[in-house]
């Protein structure tokens, strides 16, 4: 019985090793791949021999990233062994890489990718249509876009019988408003006073044409104006 459990494992890992110089063999990886890290293009190229560059869209030569690559049994390896590896798994359906690159995940294809952007806003939307519970998907910061999460950042909104709650969530600290909304040309406007009725900063929300919602904040809050792409929950 040991016999037999022992010449089985050695076939399975026989086949294990074959599979994966198969796979490494059959993918050729080399060449450029796309992404984009809050809002930037970033490019990475996987030239024959084992060494890459990345590049950030905007950035010098001189300021690119230089290190070596390996093909693994899932995907690929960027400078391992050292402080700066990076594992990427490969979707051969897809034929896209994806993990985990300065603590963020990002799916790199080999088509460059779009900067996001907000459909058109509708003048015609209705109060009602704002009905419901929306949650924020993309903020939209200056020239950085990221999901709120990446800021240790939450924002849901819930409306409802001619009252909205704003539940802001910043690094797990929760805070809630409850504000009565005004509406006008279409648009949804959230105003938050100061207790002391020193100030108030006004949020301006729209229905879009592909059926999410925007949220746009002054530059009271975040230093600049923000804007948030809100999805029904």
């Amino acid at each position: 019985m040991k016999k037999t459990l022992s010449v089985a494992l050695s076939i399975m890992l026989a086949l294990t090793l074959l599979c994966s110089a198969a796979f490494a063999e059959a993918v050729d990886f080399t060449g450029t791949w796309y992404t984009r890290l809050y809002g930037m293009e970033m490019t990475f190229t996987l030239n024959e021999g084992g060494s890459y560059t990345v590049h950030f869209d905007g950035e010098d030569e001189s300021d690119e990233t230089e290190g070596v690559w390996e093909a693994t049994s899932t995907g690929i390896i960027f400078d391992k062994g050292t402080d700066e590896e990076v594992v990427l798994d490969y979707d051969a359906q897809a034929n896209t890489l994806s993990g985990m690159f300065s603590g963020v995940e990002l799916v790199f294809s080999r088509e460059s990718i779009a900067a996001f952007e907000l459909a058109p806003a509708r003048a015609d939307a209705a109060p009602e249509e704002y009905d419901g519970q929306w949650v924020a998907t993309i903020l939209c910061l200056g020239d950085v876009q990221a999901k709120p999460q990446e800021f240790q950042f939450e924002l849901r909104l819930t409306v409802e019988d001619g009252q909205s709650i704003l539940t802001l969530v910043v690094a797990g600290e929760s805070a809630e408003l409850s504000i009565v909304p005004e509406f006008s040309d279409g648009a949804m406007i959230l105003t938050i006073e100061e207790e002391d009725g020193s100030a108030a900063y006004t949020i301006v929300c729209q229905m879009l044409e592909d059926g999410s919602m925007s949220a746009t904040f002054p530059e009271e809050f975040f230093g600049d104006v923000a804007v948030f792409a809100l999805e029904r929950n």
